[in-house]
């Protein structure tokens, strides 16, 4: 016999609840930049239009490396913001 009370106590009913929550947040979201977003965005432009690693730029890139895959692949201005919600 089914019992909702296995279900709720499942690990992956957690986690199931937990990507449906932060997927509902995210997509209802107005995405702006804040702080130095904007310097990690630019990183990630720059790479990827003049294929260069522009040090000179403020701030730590380590995130920004992955951004430009996805400046690469859709071209958004808010790639740096992507990666964090993918991340998330």
């Amino acid at each position: 016999m089914f019992k909702i009370r296995e279900v709720f106590e499942k690990p992956a009913f957690h986690l199931a609840l937990l990507f449906v929550l932060l997927g509902f947040v995210f997509l209802n979201t107005r995405i702006t930049q804040m702080d130095d977003g904007f310097l990690y965005q630019k990183f990630a432009e720059t790479l990827v239009k003049e294929h260069w690693l522009d040090m000179s730029i403020p701030g730590f890139h380590g995130p920004s490396l992955f951004a430009a895959l996805i400046y690469w692949l859709t071209g958004s201005s808010y790639s740096i913001n992507y990666f964090e919600i993918i991340a998330a």
